[in-house]
């Protein structure tokens, strides 16, 4: 069984080695939908038994870090040393190693983050949409 929770966040990028115009620093609203799977005892459930966890539970942990590292931030290649430098007295700015795009961005959270965030669940997901027409998709393991 899963539940999902969406959020949305506000950020700029810039992904240094594309040839196209998204090498220019521009941003995005972000929707966040976070996939957790547990395993869950077969009915008839107890009444602790009969929840993944709860919503605001999730809304919390989440919420918490994307105010923390993204949300109204900069995303940016670890090698974009100029512009990392220019902009941490000016604003929050996150770094990866390699261009923020969002297979990177989803792998990042998927990977790392969700499972700190969510240690007791078996499996974690993310997807993330870049706009209202393009999103990326994976799953990984919290245990």
């Amino acid at each position: 069984m899963q539940v999902e929770r969406t959020f949305h966040f506000d950020a700029a990028h810039r992904l240094m080695n594309h040839a196209g115009k998204c090498c220019l620093l521009h941003g995005h609203t972000y929707r966040l939908d976070v996939i957790l799977v547990e395993s869950l005892p077969r009915v008839p459930f107890e009444v602790n038994d009969c929840m993944i966890m709860d919503f605001g539970e999730i809304d919390k942990r989440v919420r918490g870090w994307l105010d923390k590292s993204w949300d109204h931030g900069v995303i940016l290649n670890e090698k974009d040393e100029e512009l990392v430098k220019f902009l941490r007295p000016l604003s929050r700015v996150c770094t990866l190693p390699g261009d923020p795009t969002a297979e990177r961005m989803v792998g990042a959270l998927v990977s790392v983050h969700l499972p700190k965030m969510f240690p007791e669940i078996r499996s974690v997901g993310a997807r993330l949409w870049e706009g209202e027409k393009s999103a990326v998709f994976a799953m990984g393991s919290s245990v």
